[in-house]
């Protein structure tokens, strides 16, 4: 669904962001349900490096912590020729798992506001099961 929901939405931070809180609203049936934000350089072989902005929601489907089950929904997006420093990760497990919260902390970070209206070459989405 947060597939196509970003299918029309312009590659920036200030337009993916909306719809992302959008998404992370919704509620589910999960056992434990958190967000995180993080960002930094991103160097992988055969491609320049690029900085990236890591948006996830992250579902935890069993109780018992042995038998713990984790799917996360990440959109990551990607820029070329940007230097900001590492955005440390941010759970909303540090803001009492409140989203709304954890939602106004990201929002006055310096990197999300310098890259907010900054187009990005590339916005990746995937769903996986860790």
């Amino acid at each position: 669904m947060l597939r196509e929901s970003l299918q029309d939405v312009a590659p920036t931070l200030a337009a993916v962001w909306p719809v992302f809180k959008e998404a992370a609203r919704r509620p589910v049936e999960v056992v434990d349900d958190a967000l995180l934000f993080e960002g930094g350089v991103w160097t992988s072989p055969g491609r320049p490096d690029h900085y990236y902005l890591h948006l996830c929601r992250q579902f935890i489907h069993a109780e018992e912590a042995e038998d713990e089950d984790f799917e996360q929904l990440s959109v990551h997006l990607l820029y070329r020729g940007l230097t900001l420093p590492v955005i440390k990760p941010s759970w909303s497990y540090g803001f009492d798992n409140s989203f709304e919260a954890f939602f106004r902390h990201v929002e006055v970070l310096p990197q999300f506001l310098v890259v907010s209206a900054m187009a990005a070459y590339a916005v990746d989405i995937d769903r996986q099961r860790i």
